[in-house]
């Protein structure tokens, strides 16, 4: 969006598209589930890619139980109806 922030959507980990995208992003929103899935990136897969990444990435689109799970190397767990202002 604008250059600024990059959103997954429905996408299985790839890493070769984070890294385009994270050069390009402010700030980065990836779909999350905890374990392997055909459809979403896994959070163990996520959990590969550096902070300078990790650091500037909310997770989304996640099962209720996934905020068991911690995830301090990350921006945080998106929240649902959560208006996201970037100046």
């Amino acid at each position: 969006v604008d250059n600024r922030i990059f959103i997954s959507g429905d996408t299985k980990f790839d890493r070769e598209l984070i890294d385009m995208y994270s050069n390009r992003s402010e700030w980065m929103f990836h779909d999350s589930q905890i374990n392997p899935n055909p459809v979403h990136a896994c959070l163990p897969e996520l959990k590969t890619l550096p902070e300078e990444i990790t650091k500037k990435m909310f997770l989304m689109h996640y099962p209720d139980n996934a905020k068991a799970n911690p995830i301090e190397e990350f921006a945080g767990w998106a929240q649902q109806g959560m208006r996201y202002i970037f100046d």
